[in-house]
């Protein structure tokens, strides 16, 4: 990926206008960020490595109905969610149940691919759907989206990220210059980064932290449904109501700057340039002097509505650390 952002800077990614900079367009074959995170996603999901393009027709597949699950999700796309009866018209309805099959038979197609080289003795190597396929509580159909899963959760969040710590580093150069500074004094010149050096860049992990802040990934979050009635702070809210938290409100107090740097105090708090900035609860543990693998955004903005940490979170995070190691 590196390589080609040398090679053609401008592929990268795309912007559409002023006001949503570096959106992401996915569908087309030289944008290397989405094509990057879509392999590491295929290879740990099926087993499979994408072309050197985004030409794969499953991947292409895939790209879409990611793209329609974004329009679905956002709140009030569809008159539906405001006058509920529109959902008993005969047909209103036939282009989601449409878009529902298409992704059915999809997430079907690539277990079934793996499960017939499988069958047919090929050498694959050990990922998440073979393992789902030797589970015998669950059926095929529940493995298929559940691998299929994977894709629209890791790819398209992990692609996002490295263009906001792109945006990032061209917004506030003096920040990236201090980055920048480390890699040279811990790595040098003669060398790229790699994992080991994680422990000794902590600059790097801050910056790639204070991005989430700057720019969360989800600003408006997904929404979420009320499993029983819910009362906090005087406010009921009935069981089935739609609740959307506001993760950009609660941990994006100022964007108009960027305060990577950080300092690890004696007792395990966290201090940054602009004073104390969260406790260990919201920041993640300190193990060895550095930021544990549970990043803030993916433990603060999971927490918002359960305890639960992103299943990924691992795999993100040292991607996302090597990727802005090597970019900056």
């Amino acid at each position: 990926m590196i390589l080609n952002i040398l090679d053609s800077p401008g592929n990268f990614t795309t912007h559409e206008d002023a006001s949503i900079l570096f959106a992401l367009r996915l569908g087309y074959t030289e944008y290397f960020l989405d094509r990057y995170a879509a392999c590491v996603i295929l290879t740990f999901t099926y087993g499979k490595r994408t072309p050197t393009t985004l030409e794969d027709p499953d991947l292409q597949d895939m790209i879409r109905d990611r793209n329609r699950f974004r329009v679905v999700i956002l709140p009030g796309a569809y008159l539906v969610d405001t006058f509920p009866v529109l959902r008993w018209l005969p047909g209103y309805l036939s282009e989601l149940r449409r878009w529902h099959r298409d992704s059915i038979e999809l997430c079907c197609r690539c277990l079934g691919s793996v499960q017939t080289r499988i069958e047919g003795g090929d050498d694959i190597p050990e990922c998440f759907a073979t393992d789902l396929l030797g589970n015998e509580k669950m059926s095929f159909d529940q493995a298929a989206c559940l691998t299929g899963s994977m894709f629209y959760a890791g790819a398209s969040i992990t692609a996002a990220a490295l263009v906001f710590v792109i945006m990032a580093a061209a917004c506030f150069p003096d920040a990236a210059k201090v980055v920048q500074e480390e890699i040279d004094e811990v790595v040098s010149r003669d060398r790229c980064p790699k994992f080991e050096d994680r422990e000794r860049l902590l600059q790097v992990i801050a910056f790639a932290y204070e991005c989430f802040r700057w720019r969360p990934l989800v600003p408006s979050e997904i929404a979420h449904v009320a499993s029983q009635d819910i009362i906090w702070q005087g406010y009921v809210s009935p069981k089935g109501a739609t609740i959307i938290s506001s993760p950009g409100r609660s941990f994006v107090p100022l964007i108009s700057f960027l305060a990577p740097r950080i300092l690890i105090l004696r007792d395990g708090s966290l201090m940054g340039t602009r004073g104390r900035i969260s406790n260990n609860s919201c920041m993640g543990s300190v193990e060895g002097g550095v930021l544990s693998c549970t990043t803030l955004f993916f433990k603060s903005v999971d927490s918002l509505l359960s305890f639960r940490v992103c299943p990924g979170s691992h795999i993100a995070n040292r991607s996302l650390f090597i990727n802005t190691a090597l970019l900056l």
